[in-house]
């Protein structure tokens, strides 16, 4: 009967320790993103150590600027759409993207700020147009910072290049939280951060 109870009290003290740890239902991701260049399209490769996160697909098929994402089965996700009518025409960090999902609804809004102090600033908005987040590129061009717009003290994730000249780049992708950040806007954003880098630093 002794051996019984001390069994419950360990199962209990591991779902205690598992609820701690994962921090109120929330958890990070990691990945890498590698660009390839192509006759008709980029693609930007998304993976971590152990699996495949899926790809982006940038075509010139499209009138405009598309970056359509797939999972890791090679099944389409949904895509980024920039915006024609914006100064992200003529300025990268000015870029507005809607993002749809797989079935044409509206996921959310990447919207590259024209007032910042920052290199770049770039808001995202949920389907219902709450801000989510803002992304500010760090004064050295080498990365994103994304944090909560309510808690300036609160990093939702980090983009960073690996910059090493004359060797192609990679970015890190690292969300630590992805209860309220939509999974799909960062793809999307990661894909444009790693396709536009050469617009923030050049690679010498």
């Amino acid at each position: 009967m002794m051996f019984k109870q001390v069994i419950y009290f360990v199962i209990f003290l591991c779902l205690t320790m598992q609820t701690f740890l994962m921090g109120s239902g929330t958890e990070s991701v990691h990945y890498q993103v590698t660009k390839q260049r192509y006759t008709f399209s980029t693609s930007f490769e998304m993976a971590n150590a152990r699996h495949s996160m899926g790809s982006v697909i940038k075509s010139i098929f499209h009138l405009t600027t598309n970056y359509d994402a797939y999972d890791q089965y090679g099944l389409y996700e949904g895509q980024g759409v920039c915006r024609f009518f914006c100064l992200g025409l003529f300025y990268k960090w000015a870029t507005e993207i809607d993002v749809y999902n797989d079935q044409g609804s509206y996921v959310g809004f990447i919207d590259g700020q024209v007032a910042t102090s920052e290199p770049a600033k770039f808001s995202f908005y949920n389907a219902e147009r709450e801000r989510v987040a803002i992304a500010y590129l760090d004064q050295d061009c080498l990365g994103f910072k994304l944090i909560n717009p309510n808690q300036s003290n609160e990093i939702l994730a980090h983009l960073r290049r690996n910059f090493i000249p004359d060797v192609p780049d990679y970015w890190d992708v690292n969300i630590y939280n992805t209860e309220n950040l939509s999974l799909a806007l960062v793809k999307i954003f990661a894909a444009f951060a790693c396709d536009t880098q050469d617009s923030f630093r050049k690679d010498n």
